[in-house]
């Protein structure tokens, strides 16, 4: 019988919720444990058309598989010695590129929206497909920032793919500006209204809506006191946007994907970015868990 592989670390809320739902909707599958992997894995036959991942024990050849759910990452060098960092980085490049190698279906394919690292790069193809995005800007340099924070209410974020708290800049921040020589920093214009997450999975939309007091409703607990989800129809988005959701992650090779938008008082799309491997498990408890259903139907057809 065919299984779904998943693969993930323990500790990841999107890895647990979806292990949870494979487990009480009886879907066959079995978890590749990242943290037992890069501490003592290997990869078996890396050059055949049959490669198996070993760990204690346990063996994962990937013939076995119909399908693939990945949230593969590379292990953070605050958690190893410098010797037992590099045997965990040479483990994760290994089973890197047999994922890339890899004709089974995967979610998402490695190295799909590669963009995501870039910031500035991402809301230039967004803006290129014809999606509507903040006036922004990447700078390093002082007296730019001046003149952006002196036409916008601006709020920044990091360049790259690592995760930020988004806040909006203060009068403060001024005094703060000479620290941009050491980093660049990527800011937008504020765009004042609800937040609407919309999940890509192949040709269907999710959509759920967000109110909060938080600049950043997923730190609301820190820079606010609210954030309330819930799940919309998609005929509440205009059916242009969601086609133009679809063709972008098609574009970009994503079966899954996280578009993040804002939406003003007089019904105008602004698009901040796109996740090409969302942490989607608190929008898709909202949606009765259908993402989950639809991503391990699809992985086992």
């Amino acid at each position: 019988m065919k299984q779904v592989l998943i693969i993930g670390f323990p500790g990841d809320n999107t890895i647990y919720h979806i292990l949870n739902i494979a487990t009480m909707g009886n879907y066959p599958f079995r978890f590749l444990n990242l943290k037992a992997y890069y501490e003592n894995g290997y990869i078996e036959s890396a050059n055949t058309t049959d490669p198996e991942v070993v760990y204690n024990f346990e063996r994962f050849c990937l013939k076995d598989f119909s399908g693939i759910y990945q949230r593969l990452s590379p292990p953070l060098p605050e958690k190893y010695d410098s010797i037992n960092y590099m045997r965990a980085m040479s483990r994760y490049k290994a089973l890197h590129y047999v994922l890339l190698a890899t004709k089974l279906k995967i979610i998402n394919p490695i190295n799909a929206g590669w963009d995501n690292a870039s910031k500035p790069f991402q809301t230039y193809l967004l803006m290129k497909h014809g999606f509507k995005i903040p006036t922004s800007m990447s700078t390093s340099i002082p007296s730019d920032f001046e003149q952006f924070n002196n036409k916008f209410i601006s709020i920044y974020k990091s360049n790259s793919s690592t995760r930020s708290i988004v806040d909006v800049t203060q009068p403060q921040d001024s005094s703060r500006k000479e620290t941009l020589i050491n980093a660049p920093v990527f800011f937008q214009q504020y765009i004042s209204g609800k937040d609407v997450r919309i999940h890509i999975f192949n040709d269907k939309a999710f959509a759920v809506e967000i109110k909060s007091d938080a600049i950043d409703y997923r730190y609301y607990k820190k820079k606010g006191t609210y954030s309330n989800m819930k799940a919309i129809d998609n005929t509440e988005a205009p059916k242009l946007l969601i086609n133009l959701c679809i063709s972008y992650a098609k574009e970009r090779r994503i079966v899954l994907a996280g578009f993040d938008f804002k939406v003003t008082e007089t019904n105008e799309w602004h698009c901040l970015e796109m996740n090409p491997m969302p942490g989607y498990d608190s929008y898709d408890r909202v949606l009765g868990n259908a993402i989950s259903i639809d991503i391990l139907n699809h992985l086992l057809s």
